[in-house]
């Protein structure tokens, strides 16, 4: 950020170098001062498409969706819009308007003061949508409200952030004057959802085998109903795995950039399975139930520290610095996905672990490198040792179920 500054401050006059300040200042959620920065670049190029887009996107984190459509439209008109700005639309203008018109308000928006705006078809035919829009159309101030679905997806996302809050409570004091909207995307259906994320990612995606995604460049949460486990109300039991384990990275990107995989994957999985009990009160932390179908995340780490695995686990030093290519790269991210929930689920048993993570967090936020955040939080070499071994022995206690 002080080399973009400096910039600045030697050619005040390109629009260029305020643009690329704005894009550093957005990815850390500095909303107020990147939108600053693309109205200076306006001030000087009015017609610059990066700082209309980039102004869009400040608006869109806001959850100014008018706001943004209205930049886009000056990017389209002057040179264009960008891929990035072409995807960006997609996500504004959502996948409902474009067949039902003001009927999908129905379908989508967001509850006062909420920190989320829904998009869902969960439980509605298209059916009744045409219907809904042709009535509408007869009578445009019917009442609409929202439907069963978006309200179900609405009450579970607030219930994902408050567990969230419940393991990092530290990060509620963490807000700025502008609070972020965050889009979240739940389709009945696996056709309408690809469709979708193709149009929201970057070219060349294909969703298959993807139950659902965050995307880190458009901040968006986009998922479908996937029919697997019980049924808890319209959404299945996969479907709200999903939910709370792509929203922690929505959720986390919101305060960490790219953050270690074996932290980010690690707590993602951590949450994936929490369940709200009879009682209405939120477990987090629980280890997966068991299945004759595939091996959980449990039985594959055990399986590979009693050498009944392709390969035996990292070890702590090595692992815990791997990047993204190294943690998910082909038959070893089964592996290094179970190893990073292990590790997790061990470190939040104990006060210390917990300590040590929340230390670990803040030097990362705070702009500490990850090697060196390690070696000071669990130790050196010998220390991380001692930690692998008591690690494995907690690991291989531990039994499958709810």
């Amino acid at each position: 950020m002080e080399e973009l500054s400096r910039q600045i401050e030697a050619e005040p006059e390109k629009s260029e170098h305020w643009v690329e300040r704005g894009r550093a200042l957005l990815e850390t959620y500095r909303l107020g001062e990147a939108r600053s920065d693309f109205e200076q670049a306006l001030r000087l190029a009015p017609v610059d498409v990066g700082a209309l887009e980039g102004r869009a996107s400040c608006h869109h984190l806001a959850g100014r969706y008018e706001e943004a459509l209205d930049d886009l439209d000056a990017a389209a008109a002057g040179e264009g819009l960008s891929e990035d700005g072409a995807r960006l639309r997609a996500a504004l203008e959502g996948p409902f308007r474009a067949r039902w018109g003001a009927a999908a308000d129905y379908l989508e928006g967001r509850a006062e003061g909420s920190r989320y705006s829904i998009s869902t078809d969960l439980g509605v035919s298209a059916a009744a949508m045409d219907d809904l829009a042709a009535r509408l159309r007869k009578s445009p101030g019917l009442p609409l409200g929202h439907s069963e679905g978006w309200e179900g997806v609405r009450a579970t996302m607030e219930r994902v952030h408050e567990a969230y809050l419940r393991v990092f409570p530290w990060l509620e004091e963490a807000v700025d004057a502008e609070p972020t909207v965050h889009q979240v995307f739940v389709f009945e259906r696996y056709g309408e959802f690809a469709d979708f994320s193709r149009k929201v990612s970057m070219e060349g995606f294909e969703p298959e085998g993807v139950a659902g995604f965050f995307s880190p460049s458009l901040k968006i949460l986009v998922l479908y109903n996937l029919e697997d486990g019980e049924r808890r109300g319209l959404l299945w039991e996969e479907a709200i795995d999903t939910l709370y384990h792509e929203g922690f990275h929505q959720f986390l990107d919101r305060h960490l950039r790219r953050a270690p995989p074996w932290y980010s994957e690690g707590f993602a999985e951590y949450f994936g399975p929490t369940v709200v009990d009879d009682h209405g009160k939120t477990r987090v932390g629980l280890v997966p139930p068991g299945s004759e179908d595939y091996m959980t995340r449990l039985d594959t780490i055990q399986a590979a520290l009693r050498g009944d695995y392709r390969r035996g686990p990292e070890t702590l030093e090595r692992f815990m610095v791997l990047g993204p290519d190294g943690f998910g790269d082909g038959d070893l991210a089964n592996l290094h996905y179970a190893e990073a929930w292990s590790l997790v689920h061990f470190l939040m048993s104990t006060a210390e672990g917990r300590e040590d993570l929340e230390d670990y967090f803040r030097r990362l936020a705070g702009g500490q490198r990850n090697g060196r955040a390690v070696r000071e939080v669990f130790g050196d070499r010998e220390a991380l040792r001692d930690l692998e071994g008591r690690w494995k022995a907690y690991t291989l206690s531990l039994e499958n179920g709810r």
